[in-house]
């Protein structure tokens, strides 16, 4: 993985709720009640440039915002003490899906988006995804973490996106890296020693 720009938990943060605005029905929904109960728009999920302050939201409100929709799944992952950037895959580096039940399945054990084709066109709809990266309409970057730039990295968010690229025989290849020894901490980080 080559580390191209600097990120930050807050961007990761805001990245993963707009993605999930831009995606199923029901991960809109739970963004959507979210805001809703803390009484504020969509416009929170966009982080202020360097050069303004951020009047609308903070760092906080997202990050309490991401918790309440992705509790779970971040379960063991302290996100604001992990280095995160931008980063592009390579060809040759690992790419793997989370150890989440139905990807474990689908996979046969291996977690290898290009696995898990079949059990997710199963389960959950695949062709709008598919649809739209074959256009060349822009998705929402791939989420993960790795312990080093090494690899391998783990999907974080965006495991269907990078399902959708295998079904077209490609990969994801920007995506925010968040680097730290710490992630073999998170409950489905598939790597644990």
């Amino acid at each position: 993985m080559d580390i191209v720009a600097p990120s930050s938990a807050d961007e990761m943060t805001s990245i993963w709720l707009r993605a999930d605005l831009d995606s199923s029905e029901s991960k809109s929904t739970t963004v959507q009640e979210a805001l809703s109960t803390r009484g504020v728009g969509e416009e929170v999920l966009y982080p202020a440039r360097d050069d303004e302050a951020d009047s609308v939201g903070s760092p906080t409100l997202r990050q309490s915002i991401l918790t309440s929709c992705h509790g779970a799944t971040v379960r063991g992952l302290r996100l604001e003490e992990i280095e995160w950037s931008w980063a592009e895959l390579q060809d040759d580096d690992p790419l793997s899906l989370m150890k989440y039940c139905d990807f474990h399945a689908w996979t046969h054990g291996s977690l290898l988006p290009s696995d898990a084709i079949e059990g997710f066109a199963r389960n959950r709809p695949l062709d709008a995804i598919t649809a739209r990266i074959a256009s060349g309409d822009p998705l929402p970057p791939c989420i993960c973490v790795a312990t080093n730039v090494s690899g391998p990295a783990v999907l974080l968010d965006g495991n269907g996106r990078a399902i959708a690229f295998a079904a077209l025989g490609r990969r994801p290849k920007r995506i925010v890296l968040g680097l730290s020894p710490g992630v073999t901490n998170w409950y489905f980080y598939p790597f644990k020693q």
